[in-house]
């Protein structure tokens, strides 16, 4: 078969689009608790908050010493 890599390559991407529906089927089932939502943004401030203050840090620092030295 003259494309056969190709078509390899593409079975086990819809194998794996069949279990993400799955999944999200799973997860429209279920229901947030009370104090999820607010425990969630809290969780996703403190991981990418750090990460947000210390590119910009760096960005500063690197504009301060392009321009303002």
């Amino acid at each position: 078969m003259l494309f056969r890599g190709k078509l390899e390559r593409l079975l086990p991407k819809e194998k794996q689009e069949e279990k993400r529906r799955q999944f999200q089927d799973e997860l429209k089932d279920q229901k947030l608790e009370k104090g999820d939502l607010p425990a969630m943004i809290l969780a996703a401030l403190l991981v990418y908050l750090p990460v947000v203050l210390l590119v910009g840090g760096v960005l500063a620092g690197i504009m301060w010493l392009l321009f303002a030295r």
